[in-house]
């Protein structure tokens, strides 16, 4: 084996090695994201949805046992996934936002054909099962107070980066 057979081999050793451990770097990403998944049912969730210009876009879950996470995907200031617990007086800050906004009156759909308008997607799993609302348009006082108090709430909480 010529000395340049040994510099191309070691260099393919060198390449393979960083090819394996960027993907157990992957497996270990994959495996934070799922444990994320596997917690107690969820509570709820909050998304915004895109529009033309520079609207947030992210999604905010909680967990009935305390568990939150976000995940950040453009014009917010945490961009990427992130985790935390989260206290029982946050907890009760949630039922109490939910109670007082009537969330199960709400329609499940506030649109019209303008497409420029980003949505509001609020599901929650409380204590008269699943409701999930879309809002996009003429959206109700009561729910546009709600969005921003649930956004306040995930500013308050304590995360924890996880990518």
């Amino acid at each position: 084996m010529t000395d340049q057979e040994v510099i191309d081999l070691k260099n393919q050793i060198s390449f393979l090695k960083e090819k394996v451990d960027s993907l157990e770097a992957e497996l270990a990403r994959n495996k934070e994201i799922e444990e994320i998944l596997e917690h107690d049912s969820l509570l709820f969730s909050y998304r915004r949805t895109p529009c033309f210009g520079t609207c947030p876009i992210f999604e905010f879950k909680v967990y009935k046992d305390g568990w939150a996470s976000y995940e950040g995907k453009q014009f917010v200031e945490m961009l990427g996934v992130y985790t935390a617990e989260i206290t029982h007086r946050q907890m009760l800050e949630i039922n109490r936002i939910f109670n007082e906004a009537h969330f199960y009156a709400f329609r499940d759909v506030y649109d019209d054909s303008r497409s420029d308008i980003p949505s509001r997607i609020i599901e929650y799993h409380g204590p008269m099962g699943v409701k999930k609302v879309i809002a996009r348009s003429e959206i109700p006082h009561a729910f546009r107070t709600m969005a921003v108090e649930l956004e306040n709430l995930a500013d308050q909480i304590n995360w924890n980066v996880t990518d």
